[in-house]
């Protein structure tokens, strides 16, 4: 059930006039006076929440969005995706 925000159009009591959150059915008819005081109030837009659920990592994506990606082994590290060079720069004193 979504929760909105109701606030009273003119005066109305301490509940109503700074506004006050209030959860009912999106099929309800919004509310038109306090439940405190009986003033008039409105319905208040705002922002909404929702959950995007994070896209999961790959490295195929990595790889499209111009990564490289390396797996260390016993023996260095070795690229799995991506166009970057077979073995990266590890040491600071051979970058540019």
């Amino acid at each position: 059930m979504p929760t909105y925000e109701y606030k009273s159009v003119e005066g109305g009591c301490e509940h109503c006039a700074t506004g006050f959150d209030h959860r009912q059915s999106i099929k309800a008819k919004p509310l038109t006076t306090c439940p405190e005081c009986g003033a008039k109030i409105r319905r208040v837009l705002r922002n909404c929440s929702h959950f995007t659920p994070k896209p999961k990592f790959s490295y195929d994506r990595a790889a499209d969005a111009g990564f490289t990606s390396y797996q260390r082994t016993d023996s260095g590290l070795k690229k799995i995706a991506g166009s970057g060079p077979d073995t990266p720069v590890v040491d600071p004193s051979d970058l540019p």
